[in-house]
């Protein structure tokens, strides 16, 4: 603002970072939080009672005893009763104390989890397109690899773009290219399947997980994706707003033993950097283009 400046993607995705992303896990630590402290008092209540329970059966078996060595005289016969009584009344206050504590939190338990549920699920959830956010890609990705698959290629990885969506925005408006990003995320979310997951990486940027998904198998998601935003048309509200043709360009990369999260997105992205390069709206591998790099 000082500077007269406007932001661009990346200012807009550091704002974001720092005042709403930060704030959604804010938020979930404080509901985790206070789940927790009601789960603890719950169960010192339940352990409370547990102890009482505990002792209120040494009595039991104590008097039991008393009874049986002292001939059931009238004396003894009436302290072990009054003992006993006031024993039992106390263990069902007890009891009932714990029930209280049980009734008077399973609502406000209940309530917690599904705020802490909403608070997870928009926390890691892209709220333009519906699409899982970068932070839910990276866990997605790492616990792909984590996996314990050793097998080269067994994964693939599409990074894809919006071709000149900084026209788009400049020319139609940022309402305007808000539709193209949800259109291309509906196209996207019909491509994928099963263990496949698909996310808004940043700006314009998407990325596609293919588990257990060959080179072949990947390209012919790619280009099938490709092919269906490329047919896409999309409009605005009035015939000034329409774009036209609107395409992406495509990277693949193959997950190779030894790959980190960073190595294979990085891979992916000099493939699609590549396909721009070689002239947008085109798929490329990431293993050919670097045999013809060498």
């Amino acid at each position: 603002i000082d500077e007269k400046q406007l932001l661009d993607d990346d200012d807009v995705q550091k704002v974001f970072q720092r005042f709403i992303a930060d704030r959604d896990e804010a938020t979930t630590e404080k509901l985790q939080a206070e789940l927790r402290r009601v789960m603890d008092e719950m169960m010192r209540q339940a352990q409370s009672t547990a102890k009482q329970a505990e002792q209120y059966g040494d009595e039991l078996a104590e008097h039991t005893d008393a009874l049986k060595s002292s001939g059931f005289d009238e004396a003894t016969l009436s302290r072990v009763i009054d003992e006993l009584i006031n024993g039992a009344q106390g263990m069902r206050h007890s009891v009932t104390e714990l029930q209280s504590t049980v009734a008077g939190h399973s609502e406000e338990v209940e309530s917690l989890k599904e705020a802490l549920q909403q608070a997870i699920g928009e926390a890691l959830t892209d709220p333009l397109t519906g699409l899982n956010n970068r932070r839910a890609f990276d866990r997605i990705i790492s616990e792909v690899i984590d996996g314990g698959t050793t097998l080269a290629h067994s994964h693939s990885l599409l990074m894809l773009d919006v071709d000149h969506f900084k026209k788009v925005n400049d020319t139609y408006g940022h309402v305007f290219g808000d539709k193209v990003l949800r259109s291309i995320a509906h196209v996207l979310q019909g491509k994928v399947k099963g263990a496949d997951s698909v996310a808004r990486f940043g700006g314009e940027e998407f990325a596609v997980l293919l588990p257990k998904t060959a080179a072949k198998g990947a390209q012919v998601v790619a280009e099938q994706i490709r092919e269906a935003v490329e047919k896409g048309r999309i409009r605005g509200t009035s015939k000034a707003e329409d774009a036209g043709k609107i395409t992406i360009s495509i990277g693949i990369a193959l997950y190779r033993v030894g790959d980190t999260a960073e190595s294979f997105i990085e891979r992916a992205d000099k493939a699609l950097y590549k396909s721009k390069s070689d002239g947008r709206n085109r798929v490329t591998l990431a293993e050919m283009a670097e045999s013809q790099a060498a």
